[in-house]
């Protein structure tokens, strides 16, 4: 049976290119095809921006190119990827397309310290505490000390330089499309950081919790794929294998 692609969606303020070691030890070594989706929102301001919907249908697409051929995906999804990933994923299951008649579909969810689950809109008094607001976006406080905690001095300064803003936040959210009764259908997989200074660990159990994700845990921070790339390589790897 022919392996699952890998398909991976980063959050807020990350340039696409987070997932560059990660993809190439898993393209180059594993013999995975693996693609990262950039949302249409990242480094965009208000007015005009392009808001959830625009991502969340950017990723729809993108997935719907590799089901269609009739292939597995593996869809990893880093901190607010989670919800906005996994709102691309209802209707496009491997279980639904499989009751259907239909090949292929959205396999496993792994979830690398994300907010996976989103039955709310937020209001401004609900924002992170690490947020920094604006008319027309809204950045990150600090996240040299809040996201990049143990990564190397050369991959920080890369990582840094790269970041970008998001919107305001009101242009952009939407209701969320989904609840933890999607995980009903596709199973998860969740790496806990608990050195994250960006996501609290009760948050992020309480997030794999409300999937029912299998949980795993590592001594990372937020941005695991760039400090501990090989724990991220060996956890996508077990779940493609999984479902292969």
């Amino acid at each position: 049976m022919s392996k699952p692609a890998i398909v991976f969606v980063g959050g807020f303020w990350e340039g696409s290119g987070v997932f560059d070691d990660v993809r190439a030890v898993l393209q180059k070594q594993h013999g995975y095809s693996t693609t990262t989706v950039a949302r249409l929102s990242t480094g965009s301001t208000t007015p005009n921006n392009p808001t959830q919907e625009d991502d969340i249908r950017v990723i729809r697409t993108a997935l719907e190119a590799i089901i269609n051929k009739g292939n597995k995906v593996i869809l990893v999804v880093h901190s607010s990827g989670g919800f906005i990933g996994t709102g691309a994923v209802p209707g496009l299951t491997v279980t639904e397309r499989k009751a259907a008649g239909l090949q292929g579909g959205v396999a496993k969810i792994v979830a690398l310290t994300a907010t996976l689950v989103r039955q709310a809109s937020l209001t401004r008094d609900q924002f992170p505490p690490f947020w920094d607001p604006r008319d027309d976006s809204f950045l990150c406080k600090d996240p040299e000390k809040l996201l990049f905690n143990g990564v190397d001095r050369e991959t920080t300064k890369k990582g840094l330089a790269e970041l970008q803003p998001e919107p305001e936040w009101f242009s952009w959210d939407r209701p969320p499309t989904y609840g933890p009764e999607l995980f009903e259908k596709v199973p998860a997989v969740y790496l806990v950081c608990k050195e994250d200074r960006a996501t609290p660990v009760e948050a992020q159990k309480m997030w794999a919790n409300a999937a029912k994700a299998e949980i795993k845990e590592c001594d990372a921070g937020h941005m695991v794929m760039l400090s501990h790339p090989e724990v991220v390589v060996d956890v996508v790897r077990g779940a493609a294998e999984s479902v292969s």
